[in-house]
């Protein structure tokens, strides 16, 4: 059984169980690895809704209009920003 110091955290691993380096790395790696999960949920999110945005906008477009419109296309607006904004954050 040996000790790892990292970061003022002592690990005690078994070098004879299976996966024993895996397991190592993970739990040092941990808080990196799980920080990376939520941008890219985020980015995935914000791809999948672009095509249902333009769907909305062209529908949008060719409804008759009515006293709402301006918010509907105000909300349009918000939301075109939010989407290419947040996809241009990841780049």
């Amino acid at each position: 059984m040996n000790s790892i110091n990292t970061d003022s955290v002592i690990l005690l691993v078994d070098n004879h169980k299976p996966h024993a380096l895996l397991r190592v790395l993970l739990s040092v790696y941990k808080w990196p690895f799980l920080a990376a999960i939520i941008p890219r949920l985020c980015l995935s999110g914000l791809t999948y809704a672009q095509p249902f945005l333009v769907e909305r906008v062209i529908l949008f477009i060719s409804e008759p209009e009515t006293p709402i419109s301006n918010n509907i296309g105000s909300g349009l607006i918000a939301a075109y920003a939010i989407v290419y904004i947040g996809i241009g954050v990841r780049y």
